[in-house]
């Protein structure tokens, strides 16, 4: 974050929501392929790997949460009103989708991890 905002008039805001995307993309197919690769077993390797990969959804956030709604503050501001309603939105959406996946695989063996394959899928 300390980079970003030093160098904030040398970078393409652009180029950085769209560097925050493909850090989105490349994290979840990680994450994908930690868990096939796996099978959902534990151990300090996949859980350094999944550690990892969460502080890289962190960077990933804040390059888009950053550059939107530093693009968005030069236009209305209905337009960053709108964004932030929209990101909690999806929030909730999604912790009421974890919720339900709960609920349906709350008996069987690997719930956890399936209700969790289920949301990624």
């Amino acid at each position: 974050m300390a980079i970003l905002a030093y160098n904030e008039s040398k970078i393409d805001t652009r180029k950085r929501i769209l560097a925050g995307f493909i850090l989105f993309f490349a994290s979840t197919l990680s994450l994908l392929l930690l868990d096939l690769g796996t099978s959902g077993k534990g151990g300090i390797g996949p859980f350094l790997s999944i550690w990892a990969i969460v502080a890289c959804f962190g960077v990933a956030g804040a390059h888009v949460e950053g550059g939107m709604v530093g693009d968005l503050s030069f236009m209305c501001p209905k337009f960053i009103q709108s964004y932030i309603a929209g990101q909690a939105a999806a929030g909730a959406l999604t912790s009421a989708l974890r919720l339900l996946t709960k609920a349906i695989f709350e008996k069987s063996h690997d719930g956890l991890r399936k209700g969790v394959s289920m949301l990624c899928l």
